[in-house]
């Protein structure tokens, strides 16, 4: 599987695991680093005192050994390479809608090149005085029972084409855990947010937040007067 240039960071995955945020800043750097050499890699480092000097920017091995032992329990050891549970995931998802991308790409060209031999000569026709307002049979969007099934759950139900596209894009046969997250975030991030402060359902399918862990306790108020940014709120949700 081929490595992209990016990925996506999470900042509610850091911030909920109590254990790391226990760590130093030089702990923790290493831990990204750690991260980011599996990403350019492919998902899987050699474990070798020389690996972990390089990637630690260690002149001792002993030291380099030491800094590894303390964020080991992060990753994964599999016939003597280093993985990552998340980093795997999340090159997986990028491999995956890459192939369907391709998929789409092959089908346009095809619908092209067939319309194309198949081109006439274009005729002008009589507009008739209704044909401005009623909308063509291809302009219609027939969305998904799954798609309108969260739809009418989202407390912000704002441009839904372009949440159906998300959805589509981003959501296979996931409903059970799309539903199960926005639950989530109803009962402990958005409980008691207005509708209009919280993100487009677009913006929330396109950043798959139905997998984020905000926490099972219900997210304290906000100070009479004070707005909260998303952040914010996920941070109280989890004290």
């Amino acid at each position: 599987m081929g490595n992209t240039p990016a990925f996506q960071y999470y900042p509610a995955d850091l911030i909920a695991d109590p254990e790391l945020l226990t760590w130093d800043m030089e702990t923790i750097g290493c831990y990204w680093m750690m991260i980011s050499y599996l990403w350019i890699n492919s998902g899987k480092i050699e474990k070798n005192p020389e690996n972990l000097c390089k990637i630690f920017r260690k002149n001792h091995k002993k030291i380099a050994e030491k800094f590894w032992k303390n964020i080991e329990k992060k990753f994964e050891l599999k016939e003597g390479f280093i993985t990552h549970k998340r980093v795997t995931k999340e090159m997986q998802r990028q491999a995956d809608n890459k192939l369907r991308r391709q998929n789409a790409g092959q089908k346009g060209g095809l619908a092209k090149a067939q319309n194309r031999s198949n081109a006439k000569t274009p005729t002008v026709a009589k507009r008739s005085p209704s044909s401005s307002t009623t909308p063509s049979p291809s302009t219609i969007v027939k969305y998904s029972e799954d798609f309108l099934s969260f739809w009418a759950l989202y407390p912000n139900r704002l441009n839904k084409k372009k949440a159906y596209i998300a959805w589509r894009k981003e959501v296979n046969s996931e409903l059970d855990a799309v539903l199960s997250g926005l639950d989530r975030y109803k009962k402990n991030v958005w409980k008691n947010t207005e509708p209009k402060y919280i993100p487009h359902p677009t913006t929330w399918l396109n950043g798959r937040q139905w997998e984020d862990e905000v926490g099972s306790k219900p997210a304290k108020p906000a100070p009479q007067g004070e707005t909260l940014t998303e952040e914010q709120r996920m941070e109280r949700a989890r004290a």
